[in-house]
């Protein structure tokens, strides 16, 4: 069993809040609007680190994505956070056109702070990363909550 990462978005952080304190999966899931999954084997600092190499791409100083969330809910297996619409704007900012470059710089630095793990860039990391600005920008259209959660 993995580590799960995701960014979701949803008509009610009650009902996913709820959901997820009760292990109703179902319900979750039934619930989410748009998500970006990056269960890919990472840490969550990874996501840092991508947070990080988002202003060579949006023309912003960087922001520290753990800085932007706020937990709902935070306990040992599972956690779910409120995202910043500040962070949301500054990922929207990063042109779609640039994600396959981004997921790239993203993949280097993190093979630079993990030198005995060779990350290779997959589609998958790169797809989440189109997910993510194409969340970001979906919720600042529709003026919807970004939400970040995990599980064991």
């Amino acid at each position: 069993m993995g580590l799960t990462l995701s960014f979701i978005t949803t008509d009610s952080s009650t009902i996913i809040l709820d959901a997820l304190k009760n292990d109703d999966y179902d319900l979750f899931e039934d619930n989410i609007i748009k998500e970006a999954d990056f269960s890919l084997h990472l840490k969550p600092i990874d996501l840092q680190i991508l947070s990080l190499c988002a202003s060579e791409f949006n023309a912003s100083p960087s922001l520290n994505l753990r800085k932007q969330m706020t937990p709902l809910l935070d306990q040992n297996d599972k956690g779910l956070f409120s995202v910043d619409s500040k962070w949301v704007c500054y990922m929207s900012a990063v042109p779609m056109e640039k994600s396959k470059i981004l997921c790239a710089r993203w993949f280097e630095e993190m093979n630079r702070k993990y030198p005995k793990e060779k990350m290779m860039l997959t589609e998958e990391a790169i797809e989440a990363v189109e997910n993510l600005i194409s969340i970001c920008q979906f919720c600042i259209n529709n003026k919807k909550e970004l939400f970040h959660y995990w599980l064991l």
